[in-house]
């Protein structure tokens, strides 16, 4: 039998026996190194855990008091880093039975050939899928998908093999519960971290009656990370609508031929409102930490090209209609300025505040 280098990392709180049963199943096929997070289980659960530290290569640490899977994770990654920093990285898995250890097994051996960190996915297609989960995992993947350009077709999968060089990143990564390994999907796009899937059987315990994920407070804080990446082009684009409809309404108590309010209030509202959106993603958004030079020159590349677009459809669209009012021609820029928008978020992510592939640690 092949031994498997990689350490399982099992975060806990409140196990049954079959945590024991997932630990000594792993180890019976390859894996030479476990470690097990105790996240502040009440007393009666003790025993458990003894048992699993009694395991030749089991490891179990311990939190005085609950404080979340995201915690109990990062607590892992410090104490594999400190002790096991030649393991080629670390697979995560639950406790419960979810994971097969076939699976866990087929992960992390890919996580070791590629050198990428691998997600085991679910297929979500299987009749026996709880309806919460499919619900779930499919809106939170078209929010990834639309909103960062992650193509995971399970966001919410506890299973994953991650290469040692990108534990220390993920250490720093924000949140202490749930909502982490989210944030972890985050940290991952914004620093063009490789990655694979890996379909993996599906198992569900009870319709997932087992499980510590709170709906409701959880997935608030979840849509709120992704929501981060909206917020700023979104509030550029309300001050540029409401500069918009401000100078138009200036413009007519003025001299200016009518055939040039368009392009006047256009024009200076998209400046103003550009110089918001650049800073606003690069020091918010992106997190950007190359310097303003490149990143200012990729931005207003395509600022400007999209600019004379959006002011020639407006313009085009008041031409239709026969209009001079303020209020008609500002809707026509936010409906032009919306078809953009998707586009021009893609193009900002991907181009002007790409970020190099974090390189492994020397």
């Amino acid at each position: 039998m092949e031994k498997i280098e990689t350490v399982l990392i099992i975060p806990s709180l409140n196990p049954d026996k079959t945590l024991l049963q997932v630990v000594d199943s792993a180890l019976a096929a390859g894996f030479v190194h476990a470690v097990v997070v105790n996240d502040g289980s009440d007393n009666a659960h003790t025993p458990i855990f003894a048992q699993i530290a009694a395991l030749r290569g089991c490891s179990v640490l311990h939190h005085e008091e609950n404080k979340g899977k995201g915690a109990a994770l990062k607590t892992a990654f410090a104490y594999c880093l400190a002790h096991f920093e030649k393991a080629p990285g670390v697979v995560t898995a639950d406790g419960d039975g979810q994971h097969k250890t076939a699976d866990i097994c087929t992960c992390a051996r890919r996580m070791e050939q590629q050198h990428k960190i691998i997600f085991g996915v679910r297929d979500f297609s299987l009749p026996d899928v709880p309806p919460k989960s499919r619900f779930g995992n499919r809106l939170t993947s078209f929010v990834f998908r639309t909103g960062c350009g992650l193509r995971l077709s399970d966001t919410q999968t506890g299973l994953r093999a991650i290469p040692t060089e990108y534990l220390d990143r993920f250490r720093l990564t924000r949140g202490d519960r749930f909502e982490y390994e989210t944030q972890m999907l985050l940290d991952l796009c914004r620093d063009c971290i490789p990655y694979e899937e890996q379909t993996i059987e599906t198992v569900y315990e009870g319709s997932n009656s087992g499980t510590h994920f709170r709906p409701l407070r959880d997935s608030v804080s979840i849509y709120f990370q992704i929501l981060k990446f909206f917020s700023a082009s979104l509030l550029s684009t309300g001050a540029e609508w409401l500069c918009n409809f401000l100078l138009l309404h200036l413009l007519l108590h003025t001299a200016v031929p009518a055939h040039l309010h368009i392009w006047l209030a256009g024009g200076i509202s998209r400046a103003c409102s550009s110089a918001l959106n650049l800073t606003l993603n690069k020091k918010l958004v992106f997190s950007c930490r190359s310097g303003w030079g490149t990143t200012v020159l990729r931005y207003y590349a395509l600022c400007i090209p999209q600019t004379v677009l959006t002011l020639l459809c407006t313009k085009g669209i008041s031409q239709l209609l026969k209009t001079t009012s303020p209020a008609l021609n500002t809707l026509a820029l936010a409906l032009v300025s919306t078809v953009f928008f998707f586009l021009s978020y893609s193009i900002q992510k991907n181009w002007v505040f790409k970020k190099e592939k974090s390189a492994p640690r020397a």
